[in-house]
């Protein structure tokens, strides 16, 4: 059949042509994706030479898994193809992420011999959106500092949100599930709040990111001093535990306020932030959020805060300044003679005169 010059094609010449099934081209132009040019006084299809080319664009882009109404949109030009095309990658980019986090899920199910009833939990908690997961972070976040004035310390908490990557590793998603759980522990709400709360009585409001950054340099250089103490098995109730105790109380003082010496003061501020700060939980929270977001997990320091603990309890105060050589001297005679030198001449007049009363009279002439 022809319409002037053009030659219609009948749906079993577009199937030849196009490779797809009569069935398919038949419900594709039932569905208005594909128009016929015309009909035989039979009422049978005829299409022109363009049905060709819109058939194998609607076939293109259903092999890339658009949907009919997507197709239809396209071919019947109502948006354009890129359009189209970007808002399908879009939607494919969502998809993949979906796949691989169910990937990882399921690796980690198979890995940890999960439940049924811990696969649902678990399938749940990776399903949430990354808008979700900061959500549900800032929550546990605001709840921590409520009614405290620490805007550092909230800002801090917020800007390491942990954002799962679209490809997470076993590693990564147990990380997630297990912050997940930590989050819920008021125990562990506790600790971060007594933290908040100390910060909020003795040092409120907003600082500079110097200060900052000092307590952090102060903080890593006493890890190290008492790391190489611990590398020496030196004992924090020892005798030398004091030296290094005095060290470390050097290097913190010039991060605090209203103390310039170490005193007794001092070292019993330094034994109660260690204490407040001193926290499993807290530490674990720290290390599960580096690692969900790819960062190395900082290294454990409790070993190090617990022997510190333990030095300053046993050394309160300074060791006592060395006297000078003369008092030195004293110290060791009166050691030696213990008889006071307002009285030493009085007892050497008493043991002369009881000496030459017992004298044995002497033979000589």
């Amino acid at each position: 059949m022809t319409v002037g010059d053009e030659e219609l094609l009948s749906i079993g010449d577009l199937a030849r042509r196009s490779g797809l099934p009569v069935k398919l081209i038949r419900r594709w132009s039932d569905c208005g994706l594909l128009s016929p040019a015309d009909r035989t006084r039979a009422g049978y299809r005829r299409y022109d030479a363009r049905a060709v080319a819109r058939l194998e664009l609607a076939r293109t882009l259903r092999e890339l898994g658009l949907g009919l109404a997507a197709i239809r949109e396209v071919v019947g030009s109502e948006r354009g193809l890129s359009e189209v095309a970007a808002t399908h990658a879009d939607a494919l980019d969502a998809q993949i992420r979906t796949l691989r986090l169910q990937r990882a899920v399921l690796r980690w199910v198979a890995a940890h011999h999960s439940t049924a009833e811990e696969l649902a939990v678990i399938s749940d908690l990776t399903r949430l959106s990354s808008a979700e997961r900061a959500a549900m972070i800032h929550r546990f976040v605001a709840e921590t500092v409520k009614g405290l004035d620490v805007p550092d310390y909230r800002d801090r908490l917020r800007a390491a949100t942990p954002e799962l990557p679209d490809d997470p590793t076993a590693e990564q998603v147990d990380a997630w599930i297990e912050l997940t759980d930590l989050i819920q522990d008021p125990q562990l709400r506790t600790a971060m709040h007594r933290v908040a709360s100390y910060a909020d009585e003795h040092a409120p409001g907003p600082h500079e990111a110097a200060e900052t950054a000092a307590v952090e340099r102060v903080t890593e250089m006493w890890t190290q001093t008492v790391s190489r103490a611990l590398a020496d098995n030196i004992s924090a109730d020892s005798p030398d535990a004091e030296r290094i105790v005095a060290e470390i109380v050097k290097i913190w003082l010039p991060t605090q306020t209203g103390i310039g010496e170490d005193c007794r003061e001092a070292r019993h501020r330094l034994l109660e932030q260690l204490e407040i700060a001193a926290d499993a939980r807290a530490e674990r929270y720290r290390q599960l959020v580096c690692i969900i977001g790819g960062k190395p997990a900082p290294p454990s320091i409790a070993a190090a805060g617990r022997w510190l603990v333990v030095a300053l309890r046993a050394n309160p105060q300074p060791a006592s300044k060395p006297t000078s050589t003369r008092a030195s001297a004293t110290a060791r005679q009166r050691a030696l003679n213990p008889v006071p030198p307002h009285r030493r001449r009085w007892y050497r007049v008493v043991f002369t005169a009881n000496r030459k009363r017992h004298a044995v009279p002497s033979t000589s002439g």
